[in-house]
């Protein structure tokens, strides 16, 4: 005849889970080996030290009060000390057992690992502003970290799975949006995302939701999973930061205004200072001293520097508003090179310089203002020939190939500094921007010759030559 073996016997021949065997008097009538390592306990100890002393006073008397029908595959969480004198999170399934007059059977798992990681996570969603939410569909059946419910003003126990006091909480001006968005987005796969401001206590906060509906076994949406953080503080800054940059535009707008009147406002003087000076020095009115010659060629002098200033300060006021305007026509090379090395002939001979072109005959037409491209050419041999040492050389070549024509003007001076390479063309820099400097000047001309060859589709950049001095590189298109 076969011998029938207690079902509780059975269990504890299972080498895992950790099984426990409980009389309804607390005794321990059933322990395995996998219980052993989880208390670090024989059978024997854990016989001796009783239910109590296994699974603490509180959950001890809460398993042996209740009848073995309330225990049907329920769950019981509590913390025990273990013999090494470590602190174990562990998870029971409790089952009556109908063969063992009332006892209990505990299949427990230790789930110290995860509620660490629970909490770790809880932390880090605190400490980021940041609640993780999921949402059934259909059903709109809610669920959120105990982070999401504070978010929105609420205590995670009361508000735990109630979707109608998080959207509550939502502003009245905001609600109607934040709800059409979710119900949008819940009628199709993908990713979504709203901002809106919540009302917690007495105060607005702005919160951003990223959300992402994923499909049930049939295809179709089935649950919306996001997170929704807190990003009052990152709002406020923007905003501070917004309302910044437009009080500093309308300044800008004020300033270039200013330059623009101004600039207009000194030309009239300036033409008739200019005209005065010319009368004096043709000598209509009678002949001039030996010294006031000097007197009336600096008064010249002077007024072509301040008549470039404002020419320039002009093109930077036209520039900024959007003005520039360029004809642009096939422009022969050679020409327009020749018409700028004459102009600068007297200025390059006073400081002992000496300039030298080298044409490309073979070079074709550009497409360009001829107007403007002789101001470009006026610009970078006035910055070649200020920073070349007298006895130096500022060359001046050109060349073609399949990107464009290439003027390129060659200097013997200390070359660019390479903290200064990408902000030469900026307006007003200065390489040595002290009231002590060397070169004057206001640092506008690279920027005006840059502003103009890109108007023209051009490029200027600069190097530094391997035996000194520095490389402008100008680029136009070629003419059709």
């Amino acid at each position: 005849m076969p011998t029938t073996v207690p079902l509780s016997v059975l269990l504890e021949r299972l080498p895992d889970p950790a099984i426990v065997v409980a009389r309804p008097d607390g005794a321990i009538a059933g322990w395995n080996e996998a219980a052993s390592r989880l208390w670090g306990q024989s059978r024997a100890e854990a016989a001796r030290a009783g239910l109590a002393a296994l699974v603490g006073q509180a959950a001890s008397a809460r398993l042996l009060r209740a009848t073995p029908e309330v225990w049907a595959n329920e769950r019981l969480e509590f913390v025990v000390r273990r013999a090494d004198g470590m602190a174990a999170e562990l998870l029971a399934t409790v089952t009556p057992l109908d063969d063992a007059g009332g006892a209990l059977l505990l299949v427990v798992r230790d789930i110290s690992a995860e509620r660490g990681l629970a909490r770790q996570l809880q932390e880090t969603q605190r400490v980021a502003q940041v609640g993780c939410w999921e949402l059934t569909l259909p059903g709109w059946r809610f669920s959120g970290s105990d982070q999401l419910y504070r978010l929105y003003g609420i205590n995670p126990r009361e508000g735990a799975g109630n979707a109608e006091l998080v959207f509550a909480a939502i502003h009245p001006d905001d609600r109607d949006r934040a709800l059409a968005a979710y119900c949008e987005a819940g009628g199709r796969l993908g990713a979504m995302s709203v901002q809106f401001r919540v009302c917690v206590g007495d105060e607005t906060r702005v919160v951003y939701c990223r959300a992402e509906v994923l499909p049930g076994e049939d295809g179709r949406p089935a649950r919306m999973v996001g997170t929704t953080q807190d990003i009052t503080e990152r709002v406020a800054a923007e905003t501070a930061l917004q309302e910044q940059y437009e009080r500093l535009w309308a300044l800008d707008r004020m300033k270039d205004h200013f330059i623009s009147m101004v600039s207009h406002e000194l030309r009239t003087p300036l033409t008739s200072i200019k005209g005065y000076a010319e009368f004096l020095e043709d000598e209509i009115d009678g002949e001039l001293a030996d010294g006031h010659r000097s007197f009336v060629a600096g008064i010249q002098a002077n007024t072509v520097r301040l008549q470039r200033l404002v020419d320039d300060l002009l093109e930077v006021a036209r520039h900024r508003a959007g003005e520039l305007e360029v004809a642009a026509k096939p422009v022969d090379v050679h020409e327009a090179i020749a018409r700028a090395v004459d102009a600068f002939l007297a200025p390059a001979a006073e400081s002992g310089v000496c300039l030298v072109t080298r044409p490309d005959a073979a070079a074709p037409a550009v497409l360009a203002d001829p107007y403007r491209l002789e101001q470009v050419l006026l610009h970078v041999l006035d910055n070649a020939v200020k920073f070349t040492p007298a006895g130096g050389t500022v060359a001046i070549a050109h060349r073609a190939d399949e990107t464009g024509c290439w003027i390129e003007v060659a200097d013997d001076g200390p070359g660019v500094p390479a903290g200064a390479i990408d902000q030469i063309f900026e307006p007003f820099f200065q390489v040595d921007g002290s009231l002590t400097r060397r070169h004057s000047g206001t640092g506008l001309g690279l920027y005006v010759a840059r502003t103009i060859l890109e108007a023209m589709n051009g490029t200027i950049e600069v190097l530094n030559r391997p035996e000194g001095g520095a490389l402008f590189r100008l680029r136009l298109p070629k003419a059709a």
